[in-house]
């Protein structure tokens, strides 16, 4: 017998249908309701094409006050290392935020710590009676073993052959770094998706100039050119800080992890017994002038706060199916309905209302 509906079900479904359709209709269309406001978005603008804040634009904005070609760090460092560290997808929109032609495929670029290691372990597998047997996995423990050493004492060319080797392979490009740690400025634009998978490449490469830095400052201890050492080493402290300037907590830690390798190398300097008080009046006198390291507060209260925020709205317009590395678009018509319905369904307003009152607790406990 045929299923009867009454006046007043066929009125409800059709209410309960116009209300999915409404709902569906604002999420393909508009995205998902939020309110703009400084409790909830915290910025009103700059706004996306989509209506919504741009956090990535914001941090570039506020990064780039002052910056220019000429005195920003960031354009020595790309060019010492080659457009080959900013992500292909990247890099047109990187080097047109820096004010700069992107570097040719091809020159005289800074070798990385990671391409030497394996051009040692390759060269050493085809020796035939060379590498004593090794397995690659030993060669790279012993290699790196051999670095922590150069690191923390005087060396010398023959104790450490392939590290020397590093050394005199990267020299051009280690004075381009140099020269790139005196400017005043460090803008490396956010470019992406959302904040959170923007890739840091060239502050992350600061790192491994400051590896180089630090073994050529200690293996010219060795050869007593103590003021050579102390530039290599005043360089990094540099660098450290011109990292730090970056608004998220990465920026922070890549600026701490160089000043950390710079201090391990500033031991061994004050160890050193040729050090005379003349020399050492100037490296105080160079230390005085560092700028800041940076304040974990402010980031927290600007770029993090950003980071957190820009990261709702990411999740908002991806697939929630999808997050775990799925498919980033649902396909097929019930699963973009799916998918939307599951979206506006969330009270996206607390959600950012929750990330800016934890964000003002962390920033009050920080300033503590």
């Amino acid at each position: 017998m045929p299923l009867k509906m009454t006046r007043k079900k066929w009125l409800a479904a059709l209410i309960i249908a116009a209300v999915i359709a409404a709902k569906a209709a604002t999420v393909f269309r508009f995205g998902f309701p939020v309110t703009i406001s400084k409790e909830t978005t915290y910025i009103t603008e700059p706004i996306r094409p989509d209506g919504f804040p741009d956090y990535m634009a914001a941090l570039n904005r506020r990064s780039s006050e002052g910056v220019t070609p000429q005195n920003n760090a960031m354009v020595l460092i790309c060019s010492a290392f080659g457009p080959s560290i900013i992500d292909e997808k990247q890099r047109e929109a990187h080097f047109q935020l820096l004010g700069m032609p992107a570097p040719p495929e091809q020159g005289d670029y800074f070798i990385s710590s990671a391409a030497h290691e394996k051009t040692v372990i390759a060269r050493r597998m085809n020796l035939p009676h060379g590498n004593d047997g090794l397995p690659a996995d030993d060669i790279r423990v012993q290699l790196w073993e051999q670095y922590d050493s150069a690191a923390a004492r005087p060396w010398s060319k023959a104790e450490f052959p392939e590290w020397a080797e590093w050394l005199d392979l990267n020299e051009k490009p280690l004075e381009l770094l140099i020269e790139a740690s005196q400017r005043p400025r460090c803008y490396e634009p956010l470019v992406g998706d959302s904040v959170i998978l923007a890739l840091l490449d060239g502050s992350q490469s600061s790192r491994d100039a400051a590896r180089a830095l630090v073994i050529r400052a200690t293996l010219n201890l060795n050869e007593g050119k103590i003021d050579e050492a102390w530039r290599d080493l005043a360089s990094c402290h540099r660098l450290a800080r011109l990292a730090g300037q970056g608004p998220t907590l990465i920026n922070m830690l890549i600026a701490v992890t160089i000043d950390q390798m710079a201090c391990k190398g500033d031991l061994a300097l004050l160890a050193h017994d040729k050090l005379d008080s003349t020399q050492l009046a100037r490296m105080r006198d160079d230390w005085s002038k560092l700028p800041p390291m940076p304040v974990v507060a402010e980031i927290l209260d600007w770029g993090e706060r950003l980071t957190c925020l820009d990261s709702v709205l990411f999740m908002s317009r991806e697939n929630f199916d999808g997050m775990d590395g799925g498919e980033k678009e649902p396909k097929g018509a019930f699963a973009r309905l799916k998918n939307s319905l599951k979206k506006a369904s969330l009270d996206w307003d607390l959600m950012l209302r929750m990330q800016n009152e934890q964000c003002d607790r962390m920033v009050a406990a920080c300033r503590k």
